[in-house]
């Protein structure tokens, strides 16, 4: 599993909006989960997808026109702050 960080979705869009639409393209296990954001006006989120559907899923054309769409990135202080400072990136 991958994780991508996908934003600028509308700020009323819950995880299961997000499974709903991710289930339309292939029904496979999500892991999904919404970040808290700088504004209101907005919702991002952190999706796991399957190694298999990455090709597409990460493609600018899967998401609707203004969404952000990255590969999530995770900094040593992340791990620091869990107690995990032996684990490799």
């Amino acid at each position: 599993m991958i994780f991508l960080f996908i934003s600028r979705l509308g700020p009323s869009m819950q995880c299961k909006d997000v499974i709903e639409y991710l289930k339309e393209y292939k029904d496979v296990n999500y892991d999904v989960e919404k970040l808290k954001t700088k504004y209101d006006g907005y919702s991002s989120f952190k999706i796991g997808i399957p190694i298999s559907c990455t090709d597409d899923i990460y493609s600018s054309d899967f998401w609707p026109c203004v969404t952000f769409v990255s590969k999530l990135k995770i900094s040593t202080k992340f791990f620091k702050l869990q107690g995990q400072t032996n684990r490799r990136l």
